[in-house]
C-alpha cells in the first residue's frame, strides 16, 4: 500500500462495527462478507489500523484496562459514531431532497423524522463529548437552525426546478465534504 493509498475501511461508514467485529475475533472472511468489503483490505486494516486500545479493552474482560487504554478507546469510539451518525445524516438529507422532487410529502415526513432523531443523537454526542472535554468543535450542519434554513430554501425553490436542483446538489457536496467547523477552548 502506498503512501497516498487510503485504507478504505478507515474510511468505512460502518467502521465503528467492523473494529469491533475485528477485536472480538471475528474472522476476517466473515467480517469482509459482512460489510460487503474485500478480505484483503480487512487484513491490512486489521494489521495495521485497528485501535490496539480497542483490541486490549474488549480482551480484557476478565482483568480491568488501563485508564489509558479506556480513555483512548472512548475517544476513538465516540469519533468513529460521530462521522457514523455525520454520514447518516448526510444520506437523510439527500433522501429527503429527492422525496420533495417527487413531491412525496410522506415520505418528506418520515425523513424529517429520521433527520431529527439523528441530530439528537449528534448533539447528545457531542455535548457528551464537550462535557469532557476543553475543546469544542461546533458544526453548522448539525444545528436545528441549519436544518430549518436547507428546508426553506428548498421549499422557495419549489416553483423552480432546475433552480431547486442545482441548490440541492451544492448542498448535498457541501455536506459530504468535511464540515467548516468553529473551534474555541470552553471556559473553565
Amino acid at each position: 500500500m502506498t503512501k497516498a493509498t487510503q485504507c478504505s475501511i478507515c474510511n468505512h461508514p460502518r467502521r465503528p462495527e467492523i473494529d469491533h467485529s475485528l477485536a472480538n475475533r471475528v474472522s476476517e472472511w466473515r467480517v469482509a462478507k459482512r460489510f460487503s468489503v474485500s478480505r484483503d483490505a480487512i487484513h491490512r486494516h486489521k494489521k495495521k489500523h485497528l485501535p490496539p486500545q480497542l483490541e486490549a479493552a474488549l480482551l480484557s474482560q476478565s482483568g480491568a484496562a488501563s485508564s489509558i487504554d479506556l480513555e483512548a478507546l472512548r475517544k476513538s469510539e465516540s469519533e468513529g459514531l460521530l462521522q457514523t451518525l455525520i454520514w447518516q445524516k448526510a444520506h437523510v438529507l439527500q433522501q429527503i431532497d429527492k422525496a420533495e422532487a417527487n413531491m412525496d410529502p410522506v415520505a418528506v415526513s418520515v425523513f424529517h423524522k429520521v433527520l431529527l432523531e439523528n441530530t439528537k443523537t449528534i448533539a447528545k454526542l457531542v455535548g457528551d463529548l464537550a462535557s469532557r472535554s476543553g475543546h469544542v468543535t461546533n458544526n453548522f450542519l448539525i444545528a436545528p437552525q441549519y436544518l430549518e434554513l436547507r428546508h426553506a430554501i428548498t421549499r422557495a425553490l419549489e416553483p423552480f426546478p432546475d433552480a431547486r436542483k442545482a441548490v440541492a446538489m451544492t448542498l448535498q457536496a457541501m455536506e459530504r465534504t468535511a464540515p467548516p467547523a468553529i473551534e474555541h477552548v470552553a471556559a473553565e
